[in-house]
């Protein structure tokens, strides 16, 4: 009971967290300040990983996020995802690092979604998705 009631304060925590740092994202004019804001994005969600894998380490968890839900056509925004369990050693199966971010922009209107997977011990995987509004 304890443990779940850690996991959702933590969650909320990071997430309210990383919901200040996006909204404070366009105030930054330079280039270092963006990457900044990333690298505290790609820190901030692989905590939140973390926390929701109730310690079970044979099963990855991911989380897959943007700084916007709906953005204007070359409007830029920020992909960020954070993965828990996620081995080195299945490195080959995993097209992406445990955390990152990218500075996306997209030329067209439309609803786009991503989906990353992870793959951790012994084959166990995970999948995780993030939707975004271009108008």
């Amino acid at each position: 009971m304890y443990g779940t009631i850690f996991n959702t304060m933590m969650k909320k925590i990071f997430s309210s967290g990383l919901g200040i740092l996006f909204l404070a994202t366009p105030v930054f004019a330079s280039a270092d300040t963006l990457t900044d804001a990333m690298d505290q994005a790609r820190f901030l969600l692989f905590r939140v990983a973390a926390a929701e894998v109730n310690y079970d380490a044979s099963k990855p968890n991911c989380i897959l996020m943007t700084s916007a839900q709906k953005v204007r056509v070359h409007e830029k925004y920020i992909l960020a995802w954070g993965a828990w369990g996620s081995l080195d050693s299945e490195f080959a199966k995993n097209t992406w690092a445990p955390t990152g971010a990218y500075i996306m922009t997209r030329d067209t209107p439309g609803t786009f979604k991503y989906t990353f997977t992870f793959y951790g011990a012994g084959g166990a995987k995970t999948s995780c998705s993030a939707t975004i509004s271009v108008r």
